[in-house]
């Protein structure tokens, strides 16, 4: 875990159970981070991840850092973190201990609030 400098990230908040049903979820994401450097997957309200969940959430990483952009994930549990650390998702964002102050207090334009349920 480490500390991810951030100006102003585009925050991203996901709910729920991320599955096969986010795909869409996460193409919006891509297509709404927009001239943001620096994008925060927040996990805190994610009730888990299966298979599918984590294999689009990766494509999606893997997206985002070819269009050049900073990507990091938090609020993350304890199982979740270790599917992520299995499957390979820490070696395409950093993992934030906290939030930067800038993500605690999105601006209206930077935080996706959608349930993914």
């Amino acid at each position: 875990m480490s500390n991810f400098p951030m100006s102003k990230p585009y925050t991203i908040l996901l709910q729920g159970v991320i599955s096969a049903e986010s795909a869409s979820f996460f193409q919006k994401a891509v297509a709404s981070v927009g001239g943001y450097s620096e994008v925060v997957f927040d996990f805190s309200q994610v009730i888990r991840i299966n298979s599918m969940g984590i294999a689009l959430l990766l494509k999606t990483l893997r997206e985002l850092r070819y269009l050049n952009k900073k990507v990091a994930i938090f609020g993350a549990n304890k199982m979740t973190m270790m599917l992520f650390k299995m499957m390979g998702v820490t070696q395409h964002a950093t993992i934030l201990d906290a939030p930067s102050p800038s993500a605690q207090t999105p601006n209206r334009n930077g935080f996706i609030r959608t349930s993914l349920a």
